[in-house]
């Protein structure tokens, strides 16, 4: 399910298959949540993305962003 933008390729369609995510070259790990992705980079700092009803992705807002950010 891509509901939320969880798959982080900037929409919010179903995938059956693997899709290209925007690169960023720097990152050093990879999370996955309940409905949504994280990214760590090199430098400490997080990409968070999908489900966010709660505020749970800590970006300060409770919107679904669909893309890494």
């Amino acid at each position: 399910s891509n509901y939320f933008g969880n798959l982080g390729d900037g929409t919010k369609i179903d995938r059956a298959v693997p899709v290209k995510v925007v690169t960023q070259a720097d990152v050093v790990g990879l999370g996955a949540g309940y409905q949504n992705s994280f990214a760590i980079k090199s430098d400490g700092s997080l990409l968070a993305w999908g489900y966010n009803v709660r505020g749970q992705l800590g970006d300060g807002t409770f919107t679904d962003p669909s893309a890494p950010g």
